[in-house]
């Protein structure tokens, strides 16, 4: 996308216009739960179908290796694909009342102290970008293209992103109290700048501003009914 003064790429995906003024003050441990149809309904990277699915094994071994204390702050955010039968499997982990409402989570992401994710995509850019964040998947679903491969091995190495919920867990039972001090860290701020950038998202808020001009189209012509 192109204006008089600037040039700007558009972003791959399509986020909430007010991310930039979320503030991470929050207390809860939010974890943003992949979930898909019975059936392939799109070519993409992950998971066709709810039987492959396998994130309920994830979410229990994250689950059983937390600490009681930050146990007790978790809330489980479904997907609008989020069926009874998986439900059910998570139900057999966390309490119904840590399952949020359906997509819910951008107005959880103010009271979130830090953001599991467990796949790869907008969620992942919007709970960046409002603080605080990790990624949980299996990069043999979610393979990525290879110019995505450098920045990933980097991530993962920073203990950004984690294929391995233990560690994952482990790594947020140690850093729970001081988890703002991590991510603002130069190390972690430069790696997830290079991320953001990566996905063609601009980090100046000024350009954001005119960015969001298209988001707002973006987003209406999406809700729109087609005859």
């Amino acid at each position: 996308l192109k204006d008089e003064e600037n040039k700007i790429l558009s972003s791959k995906n399509i986020l909430s216009n007010d991310i930039y003024d979320k503030k991470q003050k929050g207390s809860l441990l939010s974890f943003v739960h992949y979930s898909n149809t019975p059936y392939p309904v799109r070519i993409q990277a992950g998971t066709l179908s709810e039987n492959s699915v396998k994130i309920d094994e994830s979410f229990k071994k994250l689950y059983n290796n937390l600490d009681e204390k930050i146990k007790k702050k978790l809330k489980f955010f479904p997907n609008e694909n989020f069926s009874k039968f998986q439900a059910l499997k998570v139900k057999k982990i966390i309490d119904q009342k840590k399952i949020a409402e359906e997509n819910s989570l951008n107005s959880y992401l103010p009271k979130s102290k830090l953001v599991i994710c467990s796949y790869p995509q907008s969620a992942l850019l919007e709970s960046m970008l409002s603080g605080p964040t990790i990624l949980i998947c299996d990069y043999t679903e979610w393979e990525p293209i290879k110019e995505f491969t450098t920045i990933y091995s980097k991530m993962k190495k920073a203990k950004i992103f984690f294929d391995d919920p233990i560690k994952a867990a482990n790594h947020i039972n140690r850093n729970w109290n001081e988890i703002e001090m991590w991510w603002d860290s130069k190390k972690i701020t430069r790696l997830k700048e290079d991320f953001l950038k990566a996905n063609n998202f601009p980090i100046n808020k000024g350009k954001f501003e005119k960015l969001k001009k298209w988001i707002d189209f973006f987003n209406s012509e999406k809700n729109l009914k087609r005859v």
